[in-house]
């Protein structure tokens, strides 16, 4: 549904601008969901967890193509600015580099 709302405002002539928000670890991800339930908020079923972890790479080259801006941001310790597409341009922005982006760096420069 995302890439295909993307592709839809493109179509139209909006600019796209995607915010990309990761941690690093599947188990992370599971244990902040714990988390949020034992506080009262909503779950999400590991399965859907597992599924949408195993599948990020894909996921996001899919996207990229279609976007004019991505902003990625680091939430492992924090919610940090961590990198930037501009202009098919890719760049680190702070020089803190996170485990998950250094694992997507060769493929979204691919994408560019």
């Amino acid at each position: 549904m995302t890439l295909s709302t993307i592709k839809k405002a493109r179509q139209k002539g909006y600019y796209v601008r995607m915010y990309y928000v990761r941690l690093s670890t599947e188990d992370e991800s599971l244990c902040r969901i714990e988390n949020r339930v034992r506080k009262g908020g909503h779950d999400i079923p590991k399965e859907d967890v597992h599924m949408r972890y195993s599948i990020r790479f894909q996921s996001l080259n899919a996207v990229i193509p279609y976007c004019d801006e991505v902003i990625f941001y680091d939430n492992e310790n924090g919610f940090v600015k961590v990198a930037e597409i501009k202009n098919d341009i890719f760049r680190y922005t702070n020089g803190y580099r996170p485990k998950w982006l250094s694992e997507f760096e060769g493929l979204i420069e691919s994408q560019l």
